[in-house]
């Protein structure tokens, strides 16, 4: 991966390249099959029309075996590329590789709300909480408690 890194596609394409480069009869179906993916929606995918899901990243980075480093970037690209969501798009989120700092950072976050749209974003911040952490729960596993407070 000695290109520069922009987007997700990237990292893919990189790898294809050097699959490519290993076997010269290697296609682009040959990669489809490799991750799971039908040709047609990989073509989607590499040429930029179409994105990806979180779980669907997370399918490629095992498939690719890439490592730590490389997981967390590729994730971390696909959620600001491809999220439902403005907040996750601009880098709001939290990754589960995020370290203290990233969590500092985002926790001393201000945001300015406009009054009549208060209650529909703390809404939104609770049931986006509440989703996220259904998902993400792991049994027997260490816990930290994190307190949001909203201020005025």
């Amino acid at each position: 991966m000695t290109n520069e890194i922009k987007s997700f596609r990237d990292i893919l394409r990189n790898e294809f390249q050097s699959r490519l480069k290993q076997d010269p009869h290697y296609r682009l179906l040959d990669f489809a099959k490799d991750l799971a993916t039908p040709i047609s929606r990989m073509s989607e995918i590499m040429s930029g029309r179409s994105g990806i899901s979180s779980q669907r990243a997370l399918h490629y980075t095992e498939s690719l075996k890439l490592n730590s480093e490389q997981k967390s970037q590729f994730l971390e690209l696909v959620s600001n590329e491809c999220s439902r969501t403005k907040w996750t798009r601009k880098g709001v989120g939290v990754s589960p590789q995020s370290n203290n700092e990233d969590v500092k950072k985002l926790l001393s976050t201000s945001v300015q709300v406009a009054v009549e749209k208060r209650s529909e974003f703390l809404q939104f911040l609770k049931s986006s909480l509440d989703n996220w952490s259904s998902k993400n729960m792991v049994e027997n596993s260490p816990m930290t408690k994190i307190t949001i407070e909203a201020h005025e």
